[in-house]
């Protein structure tokens, strides 16, 4: 590369040899690694390092530790060319290199040095090895976006149309105003919107989904001036009938109203004054406070055996309530269900073989009873239903007890004699109704109990344990309501209700066990069981995530 023997004596003079390898390296004969340290020489040296260097690391079989070895300035200045010629002349000189070089198979020594000084190169400002990176570039790219266009648009599509379930829906009566549910599959009727000029409404599906609750006063006359509905159609997929939805309208002489409803909320058909009958839907379970207040016509009432809860002045002042024929022994019964007993009853209230609920304040405040008989077929008290008799100091309790709402005893004789309590805990033979706030330390619920009323242990601060034994059924809501101080639960496994909030505000409780976990279901979707194993885990879930919810178990 130098003109003259000048050059080369210059050249050599401004060069120093760096250290040659040891035989434990395998280093090939008179190899040496030339370093330039004049900034001068580097255009001048660099395409005669570049042939050497590159040939060697690319073909020789000591490449790795050759590569650990290399001074930073040749790295930094090797350039990696696309041909590689022979350092070799002849083939006679590169079988006499292989010899004095370790044996290695031939696909290793070859693969491992190339993957090798290709990572060291790519680390440079140099050009690099193209033949790795290019396999790359090329092959995964090419490769993943055929595969996933083709793959998962086929894919999703499918699953959610195989999920996605079919409903046997007609449309709603035009000009209805609805808004998606969260769920994506079913609507909520907001407003009667250009339909508020027909005469009859048909309540169903729309664009092909059921329309599942009607919405608040959506048809309310006393606002809105809906004076020409006479009839109503509600479809078997609306599950609730909202706060005051046909409050006032004075014409509605007709409703029908599909199995699906399961909740007829707060003055929903209060003042339909031309009202006369109504049949409920046959899976109806709370009729809420004043739903049918005032439909001063409504004359029959027929109601199914699903209705739990029945709130105060859910049937006051109809046709049927005021109707005295409709009255036996001063009790008022819809069926089933224990409506009203008359305040100015007195002695023992024997409730009707069959009865299946009684409802909100039902004996409120009759101070002259002494005594209720509560027959098996009874399965819901509801709340404050015996509140303020003031003389009921006998209770014969249903042994089919399932449900009994928040003071349904409070303030009766029973309930005022300190000796009835144990412990600051009160029991009506097999429920236990009542605990006082200055209850303390490790409660232990007396075998044989099958209910936890409603509220009974709210704001017992002081309580740190709970043990609930097999033969409890139901825990009702709010049972254990701002039990502060609450740290552990043993759950029975006969257990089949924990109902909504049950164990609400329970801020220290860390550990429930469960004594079978199996089988159990939040709002009707299966809980598995290995989430309820972990004491902590289903404290969790008790108390924060599914709280609100109601817990099921076969």
């Amino acid at each position: 590369i130098f003109e003259s023997d000048a050059d080369t004596e210059s050249a050599t003079s401004s060069v120093v040899e760096s250290e040659t390898f040891t035989e434990s390296e395998t280093q090939a004969p008179n190899t040496d690694i030339i370093v330039i340290e004049t900034p001068l020489l580097t255009d001048v040296v660099t395409d005669t390092m570049t042939d050497i260097i590159t040939d060697v690391v690319t073909d020789s079989p000591w490449i790795d530790d050759t590569v650990e070895t290399l001074p930073p300035f040749v790295i930094e200045t090797v350039a990696p060319i696309e041909t590689e010629p022979s350092i070799f002349e002849t083939e006679s000189e590169s079988e006499s290199f292989v010899d004095v070089t370790e044996t290695q198979a031939t696909t290793d020594a070859t693969e491992a040095p190339t993957e090798t000084v290709t990572d060291t190169v790519i680390e440079s400002e140099t050009q690099p090895i193209t033949q790795a990176p290019t396999e790359t570039q090329t092959e995964a790219p090419t490769a993943a976006p055929t595969e996933k266009p083709t793959e998962k648009p086929t894919e999703k599509p499918t699953e959610t149309e195989t999920e996605m379930p079919t409903f046997d829906v007609k449309d709603s009566t035009p000009g209805l105003k609805f808004e998606l549910n969260p769920d994506g599959l079913s609507y909520t009727l907001v407003d009667m919107g250009t339909a508020s000029t027909k005469s009859e409404i048909l309540i169903d599906g729309y664009k092909g989904l059921p329309v599942t609750k009607i919405g608040y006063g959506v048809f309310d006359n006393s606002v809105k001036k809906n004076t020409v509905l006479t009839k109503v159609t509600i479809g078997d997929y609306v599950e609730e009938i909202g706060f005051y939805a046909f409050s006032h309208c004075s014409k509605l002489t007709s409703v029908t109203m599909g199995k699906g409803v399961k909740v007829i909320k707060y003055g929903a058909f209060r003042y339909c004054s031309k009202l006369t009958s109504i049949t409920l839907g046959k899976n109806v379970e709370r009729i809420e406070n004043s739903a049918f207040y005032k439909a001063t016509a409504l004359a029959t009432i027929k109601m199914y055996d699903s209705v739990r809860y029945i709130a105060d002045y859910a049937f006051d002042n109809t046709a049927y309530y005021n109707d005295a024929n409709n009255w036996v022994k001063n009790a008022l019964y819809i069926g089933n269900h224990l409506i009203k007993v008359k305040s100015d009853s007195s002695g023992t209230v024997n409730v009707k073989a069959g009865t299946i609920s009684i409802a909100e304040n039902a004996v409120a405040s009759c101070t002259k009873v002494t005594k209720v008989v509560i027959p098996d077929s009874v399965v819901y008290i509801g709340p404050m239903a015996f509140k303020g008799c003031t003389a009921l100091a006998t209770i014969d309790m249903s042994a089919g007890i399932q449900y009994v709402g928040e003071d349904a005893f409070a303030n009766t004789a029973f309930y005022n004699t300190s000796s009835n309590w144990n412990k600051s805990v009160l029991y009506a033979e097999k429920c236990l109704i009542a605990a006082k706030t200055d209850c303390s330390g490790a409660v232990t619920v007396t075998s044989g109990t099958t209910v936890i009323a409603s509220g009974a242990f709210a704001s017992c601060k002081n309580i740190t344990s709970v043990v609930l034994p097999a033969s409890i059924v139901s825990v009702c809501d709010y049972a254990f309501l701002g039990c502060t101080g609450l740290t552990s639960v043993t759950v029975g496994k006969g257990i089949k209700t924990i109902y909504e909030n049950a164990f609400k505000g329970c801020i220290k409780l860390s550990g429930v066990t469960f004594t079978d976990y199996t089988g159990w279901s939040v709002d009707g979707k299966a809980l598995p069981a290995d989430e309820l194993e972990t004491k902590t885990d289903a404290a969790m879930l008790l108390t924060s995530i599914y709280v609100d919810k109601v817990w099921t178990r076969k």
